[in-house]
């Protein structure tokens, strides 16, 4: 990004950050100020948790001139669409108005809910309750109970991660095409996996025993 163009977002930032109260912390989320610019985007602060993984940042994406805010949690990162606006001013009012309530509902591990999602009923997926904690090194990061709400209508329900090789293993649900499938990070490529393709829980219980371990090495 040009100087130009981060000392704009410098000045404008900086005015409404001075008038709006961020908290130093939030549950086990802390808050960092470093105004960092890449290529094509400006982080201009961020909300981190080392217990949970996760980073939630607010930026400035060059590409499409707006202020939007992203969610790290494991390896898995998406935007939250009702917070891009192309002024700063209105961006930070409604994040500000939702702060406490996105990072108290990471805390708690409530990023899934939904109708649809509830329809499925995982809470009492037996086989969803008994996954192991850990398989050739990689843990269980997100569970059926706990399913993570991140784009385009898609769910994740089960994730698998190794963080110190950052490889990990998703399996995720699709509220529009009704379907269960599944991807695998490895080396910092995404790969699509079409071992866990199901329509039902019962289906991708019996991908999930006949193809997990393979996949998780």
């Amino acid at each position: 990004m040009n100087e130009e163009t981060s000392c704009r977002i410098r000045d404008e930032t900086r005015e409404f950050l001075h008038t709006v109260e961020l908290p130093s912390n939030i549950g086990t989320f802390e808050l960092h100020e470093a105004f960092e610019v890449g290529d094509n985007s400006v982080e201009i602060f961020s909300y981190d948790s080392d217990e949970h993984h996760c980073k939630v940042s607010a930026y400035y994406d060059g590409a499409t001139h707006e202020y939007k805010i992203r969610i790290r949690l494991g390896l898995n990162e998406w935007c939250l669409t009702r917070f891009f606006d192309a002024g700063f001013g209105k961006f930070i009012e409604r994040f500000r108005a939702e702060l406490e309530t996105l990072l108290e509902r990471i805390d708690r591990n409530d990023l899934g809910s939904n109708s649809f999602i509830d329809e499925l009923n995982l809470d009492g997926w037996e086989y969803g309750a008994s996954l192991p904690d850990e398989i050739n090194g990689f843990k269980l990061f997100i569970r059926p109970s706990s399913p993570v709400e991140f784009t385009n209508g898609s769910f994740i329900v089960i994730n698998y991660v190794d963080f110190d090789r950052a490889r990990d293993l998703v399996i995720s649900y699709n509220i529009y095409s009704d379907e269960f499938s599944a991807e695998a990070r490895v080396d910092g490529h995404t790969h699509v996996l079409y071992d866990f393709d199901a329509k039902t829980i019962n289906e991708l219980e019996s991908k999930l025993v006949a193809n997990i371990a393979a996949h998780l090495k």
